[in-house]
């Protein structure tokens, strides 16, 4: 299709009898600088069309340049140098998983999520209750909750904030964390290539990154549930930054998002998609369905809507009436689970863990610091999942860092596995139990200087660079996660842009001509502050206010955010903003 080398940052996809493949369209180099905003624009562009109830015909896909995920696995890359990117499971799918054991979890876990309070609490989902700290659920409500580890804003990794009610009923949300935990993992292992997963769990198996739910969970850091109404008004309010388009650029990018679909829909509504904006790939999100992906690339997911007078084909399900819920036991929701791998977490690196405790780890004092640690409970198990999660994460983190030590000074002795295992043994009931004594020798063997170590730091760093280069963009402008946040240029503001399919490109000739006009620079950043007392503007209000007590001696006072002016010629835009940017400069050096 030649619509795809315009308008795409990647070619059309290649169906192959096992999987498909999509090349980028760009080098593996990476994209010019200046072509970014460019790159951008073409992932913000959005046909308008697949917002319909119903399923599209082929040349529709033709038209707008877009494929629905299917049976088939996406693999990303130059010809030879493809690598395994997404994955949508449909309900057929995910029932053949394991003898169905898989499905009777994801099944089990929609069941507890979507279950009724009970008296005056019947309106609401019981769970929903529990994680909100509330006795009722309000339209202006944020309803994005996290589980799991998380860090803060001075790296150090904590367990996710959680409401009073959470750690009042922690086994409650633990099975909940735990079931999650399992399906993402197993979902994640029936797809990605052997190798590939080998290389990144002794990654994990080195490093000791901590992991919700399970102790099977090497790849997932945090988990979120989202939840709004079916209406699909409130999508965007309710979810805020995840409920429009977007980049999770704080995840790890050689790993992968799971997304689960425990929605519950009205008769004769149809699912809505989730949109790989930069890959042009979608999938329909139907109750128990799933999409593995990679967070750091940009999506977006659009809610249910009924099929009204709609003539386009309905959704069918593959195995029928196995999402059907009783409405007097169940609520009617979007509810959708996201277990996502954070950098900072997995990456942690095995020397800082030695040179600042983790808070996780830190001394406690009072109950605020007990619920905050991974060796307390109630909150541990929220976190972990299960006790056994827990003593045997903290085992590996406890051999991690006697193995840094020991490479800085071979004078320090190792403790055996056995040894670091038998410190960490845990009780429940009268059953003592102990740590995987072979997972804390991977541990200790992979932080231990040898050949072996030397070759997994080369291909995981060639697996990192790739991964890294097979982007089209890493962030929104400004380093932001969301793509519905307007941007400037000489041309005006471009923000998430929903168009027709004969519309399709209509804002890149904008773009692109911005940069042609700027020979091939790229626009600066806008500059919305103007000075009162001169014609000098500036992009940040601080500058502006160093400006006018260094420069004009006079009283700052607050200036509202103007446009560029239209009568000023791109040599003069220029050469304020040089001047400005270095007057910026010697006056933070001053």
């Amino acid at each position: 299709m030649d619509s795809y080398s315009k308008l795409c940052n990647y070619k059309a996809p290649v169906d192959h009898s096992d999987r498909v493949t999509i090349e980028p369209n760009f080098p593996p180099s990476g994209l010019p600088k200046e072509n970014i905003a460019i790159a951008i624009a073409k992932n913000s562009e959005i046909p308008e069309i697949l917002k319909a109830a119903g399923k599209l015909t082929a040349e529709e896909h033709k038209t707008i340049c877009y494929t629905e995920l299917k049976d088939k696995r996406v693999d990303v890359g130059w010809a030879g140098e493809e690598v395994f990117t997404a994955k949508h499971f449909n309900e057929a799918e995910i029932q053949s998983l394991e003898n169905g054991d898989i499905m009777a979890k994801f099944m089990c876990l929609r069941e507890l999520i979507l279950r009724r309070g009970k008296g005056d609490r019947k309106n609401h989902a019981e769970f929903e209750l529990c994680l909100a700290g509330k006795e009722t659920i309000s339209k202006l409500d944020r309803r994005c909750y996290t589980g799991g580890f998380q860090t803060d804003p001075s790296g150090r990794i904590t367990m996710a904030a959680q409401e009073k009610t959470v750690l009042e009923n922690p086994d409650t949300v633990a099975v909940i964390t735990r079931l999650t935990a399992e399906v993402a993992t197993a979902l994640l292992k029936s797809v990605v290539p052997l190798e590939l997963l080998a290389m990144l769990h002794q990654e994990a198996d080195t490093k000791a990154p901590l992991t919700f739910g399970d102790e099977t969970n090497k790849d997932f850091t945090t988990c979120q549930f989202n939840i709004s109404t079916i209406d699909g008004n409130s999508l965007e309010m309710q979810l805020e930054v995840v409920g429009t388009l977007h980049i999770d650029h704080n995840d790890d990018k050689r790993r992968w998002t799971v997304l689960l679909s425990m929605d519950n829909t009205p008769p004769n509504h149809w699912p809505g998609r989730t949109l790989l904006t930069d890959l042009r790939l979608y999938a329909v999100m139907a109750p128990l369905t799933a999409l593995v992906f990679p967070g750091v690339r940009p999506h977006f997911s659009l809610p249910p809507v009924p099929m009204g007078s709609s003539m386009r084909a309905e959704y069918t399900s593959p195995v029928r009436g196995i999402a059907d819920l009783d409405p007097s036991e169940f609520l009617y929701l979007r509810v959708k689970v996201v277990s996502y791998p954070k950098e900072k977490i997995h990456d942690f690196s095995v020397a800082n863990q030695v040179q600042k405790e983790l808070n996780v780890l830190k001394p406690y004092n009072d109950y605020q610091d007990v619920v905050g640690t991974s060796e307390a409970l109630p909150g541990a198990i929220v976190a972990f999942g299960t006790v056994e999660h827990q003593f045997n994460s903290l085992a590996r983190i406890e051999a991690v860092k006697h193995a840094v030590m020991s490479a800085k000074n071979p004078a320090k002795v190792i403790p055996s596995a056995q040894q670091i295992a038998n410190n960490y043994r845990w009780k429940e009931g009268d059953t003592i139990h102990m740590p995987d004594v072979e997972r804390i020798e991977k541990t200790i063997q992979g932080n231990t200087p040898g050949t072996h170590k030397f070759q997994h730091e080369a291909a995981m760093k060639k697996h990192t660079e790739g991964c890294g280069a097979r982007l089209s963009m890493h962030s929104f402008p400004g380093t932001s996660k969301a793509g519905n946040r307007s941007w400037g240029n000489k041309q005006g503001t471009f923000t998430l842009r929903w168009v027709e399919a004969t519309a399709l490109g209509s804002k890149l000739a904008e773009i692109v001509a911005g940069i042609e006009d700027k020979g091939g620079k790229s626009v600066p950043k806008p500059r919305i502050f103007g000075c009162n007392f001169c014609d000098k503007r500036f992009i940040k209000n601080s500058t502006l206010r160093s400006h006018t007590k260094n420069v004009h001696n006079r009283k700052y006072t607050r200036v509202t955010p103007t446009s560029e002016p239209e009568d000023r010629g791109d040599e003069e835009i220029e050469e304020l903003y040089l001047e400005g940017t270095k007057e910026a400069k010697r006056q933070k050096t001053s």
